[in-house]
């Protein structure tokens, strides 16, 4: 995981720091927000759903306590 940190920050740190020279921080802050809303519909779609999730919001029951620490449990280990 730290290696993406990293990679992350030798590409996109020069580039934030180009745009901040040439825009300022207005500039900066367009391309995150950008970069932001490009990644909001791949992540939607490459994000699964568990079906148990969406059959509990199907027949409008809220999940039990059970399935709560079983959910939180469950995302924490993928």
């Amino acid at each position: 995981m730290g290696s993406l940190s990293a990679a992350n920050a030798a590409v996109f740190l020069p580039l934030l720091a180009l745009v901040a020279g040439r825009y300022g921080w207005q500039g900066v802050a367009v391309a995150v927000t950008l970069a932001i809303a490009a990644m909001v519909p791949v992540v939607a779609i490459l994000l699964p759903e568990s079906r148990r999730i969406s059959s509990s919001r199907l027949t409008a029951q809220p999940p039990t306590e059970g399935d709560r620490r079983h959910l939180a449990i469950r995302s924490q280990s993928r």
